[in-house]
């Protein structure tokens, strides 16, 4: 949500896109990310079947999307056009939504039943993150500009936000029920 809130301002200031067309560029990297969340929840209860290994369905499907979405966004940081960086930043997306399907199934694996709460918990510090974020990529973009410095400071930041979410996904271990389910 940070990067698409930013992301006009971003390609205006780097690139020169006019700020209309800036806006509607941003609608790729998000439609992108939805397109990946759809089928993640397919490849989650498929391995989940296929193997019967939740860390294999969980654990490290989110964290190789988050690398993979990491590692796009990195690419960017390369590109020589807008489209191009669009172009990445959005396959990036496609790949990061992955984490989202197995965010909600460890979490419910992990909670038992008390999943809602946890769920609550995590909209909420998701809520409290993306206000911490734009308010942050604001400063960002303020210092690159008083500064004259790297544009690509933006992105360098994101591709360690997904870093650090793909190495943390390591921890998880949805096989492991924090509290016994009452059915």
């Amino acid at each position: 949500a940070v990067l698409i809130g930013w992301l006009p301002a971003y390609l205006e200031k780097r690139y020169g896109v006019p700020r209309e067309a800036a806006g509607y560029w941003t609608m790729l990297p998000l439609l992108m990310t939805v397109v990946g969340v759809l089928p993640a929840g397919l490849v989650v209860d498929g391995l989940l079947s296929w193997t019967g290994n939740k860390f294999l369905s969980r654990t490290l499907t989110a964290s190789a999307g988050l690398s993979l979405g990491g590692l796009l966004t990195l690419a960017a940081v390369w590109s020589t056009s807008p489209a191009q960086h669009v172009v990445l930043l959005s396959t990036g997306g496609l790949f990061a939504g992955f984490a989202a399907a197995p965010s909600w199934a460890a979490t419910m694996d992990v909670a038992g039943r008390l999943s809602s709460v946890a769920m609550g918990v995590m909209n909420t510090v998701g809520a409290v993150g993306a206000f911490i974020g734009a308010e942050t990529f604001g400063r960002v973009i303020g210092y690159i500009e008083k500064t004259e410095g790297d544009w690509n400071l933006f992105i360098y930041i994101f591709v360690g936000i997904y870093v650090a979410s793909a190495l943390s996904w390591l921890a998880v271990r949805p096989e492991v029920t924090l509290t016994k389910r009452e059915d």
